[in-house]
């Protein structure tokens, strides 16, 4: 049923990506489907935002997500499914939504609130949900 599932996480919230990794983790060895795990750095585009970190902060963080993707990936997915692990910069729903439809994802499984504070469905699951060309499947 389904061929390709994109799972967007925030690596620095566990609580918010565990459950739906491990349900996207399922659902591709079930549907024999391509695992897709996106996690995404915050833009700052505005100069006086900008202004107010380290030079190169993007660049560092941008390193660090990547090292501590692929630890997660080493963790939490079999080896016999090989996630493609994708580092994004932008607006958290945009970046979702054009992920899905670059990687052709038929199903995204994402958190219900991916805010880890929130308690009822986040606006930017919110926005997923209503937008998406794909099924999505939200894990509280």
């Amino acid at each position: 049923m389904y061929t390709s599932i994109l799972v967007p996480i925030d690596l620095n919230h566990p609580n918010s990506w565990e459950r739906c990794l491990k349900q996207a983790v399922e659902l591709c060895q079930h549907y024999h489907a391509s695992l897709y795990i996106l996690s995404i750095v915050p833009e700052f585009k505005m100069p006086i935002v900008a202004g107010f970190f380290p030079q190169n902060f993007e660049e560092k963080a941008r390193q660090t997500l990547i090292d501590t993707l692929h630890e997660v990936v080493q963790q939490h997915v079999p080896k016999i499914l090989e996630a493609q692990q994708i580092i994004a910069t932008g607006k958290v729903y945009e970046v979702i939504l054009q992920t899905a439809n670059e990687v052709k994802a038929d199903l995204i499984v994402l958190s219900a609130s991916l805010f880890p504070k929130a308690t009822n469905t986040g606006p930017n699951a919110e926005y997923v949900a209503r937008m998406a060309q794909q099924s999505v499947l939200l894990v509280r």
